[in-house]
């Protein structure tokens, strides 16, 4: 289920198979009731996409999170960034602080993210592992 709600693409593309499928039928047959079925793929399919587009998901939410990292580091907005990060996290808070006092970074990219969501902890927790250069 998480993956028709992260990724639309998968929703178009059962759309797009039935529509194929009952087209086919339709060339073959003539029936006007395989018209009606297209037609009633194409409404269940542009709402599916509808209600994708409204779910943000626990994955999404990070991934906004990080690109919301990405332009406070970028922006050498350090409250914003230890605001982003579990004050838990003393190691990586420190690194940060002094990473952002240099006053200069030129680039920054996540090239690998590796999301942990734990279901069932109260608060929600999540471990990310980045390879960030």
């Amino acid at each position: 289920m998480t993956l028709l709600l992260e990724r639309p693409w998968a929703l178009l593309g059962w759309g797009l198979g039935l529509e194929v499928v009952l087209g086919v039928g339709l060339w073959l047959t003539g029936r006007a009731a395989l018209l009606r079925a297209m037609l009633a793929v194409l409404v269940l399919t542009l709402a599916a996409i509808g209600v994708e587009r409204l779910i943000v998901t626990d994955h999404e939410q990070i991934e906004m999170l990080l690109d919301e990292s990405v332009s406070a580091v970028l922006a050498l907005d350090t409250p914003q960034v230890l605001s982003l990060i579990d004050p838990a996290a003393a190691d990586l808070r420190r690194s940060v602080t002094q990473i952002l006092a240099r006053g200069r970074v030129d680039e920054l990219r996540i090239t690998d993210e590796q999301i942990a969501i734990r279901h069932g902890e109260q608060p929600r927790a999540a471990t990310v592992h980045l390879i960030v250069r």
